[in-house]
């Protein structure tokens, strides 16, 4: 009997929002496991909120960057984010 292969939700919509913290961290890492353009990916930023409590508490994770790094990859991925929301067209 073949067995198919279990996908969550999140992953299969591409909805972020239905992904515990650590079940995004975990597809994360098979990514990088197994895509080999991936592989070649030197440098990593990981942001994480806290957002209860009416309080805004932000921390991140990096490898192989500099602070200025980490800055200037979030400036370039905002402008992913906002195209991906249809507020800025994508060239």
């Amino acid at each position: 009997m073949k067995k198919d292969k279990v996908i969550s939700l999140a992953r299969k919509t591409n909805d972020g929002t239905m992904h515990s913290p650590l079940a995004a961290l975990e597809n994360a890492t098979d990514d990088f496991k197994n895509d080999e353009e991936l592989k070649s990916y030197k440098k990593l930023l990981i942001l994480a909120l806290n957002d209860s409590d009416d309080n805004y508490d932000v921390t991140f994770f990096q490898a192989g960057m500099t602070t200025s790094q980490c800055i200037a990859l979030c400036e370039v991925a905002k402008v992913i984010f906002l195209q991906n929301m249809g507020h800025i067209p994508v060239e």
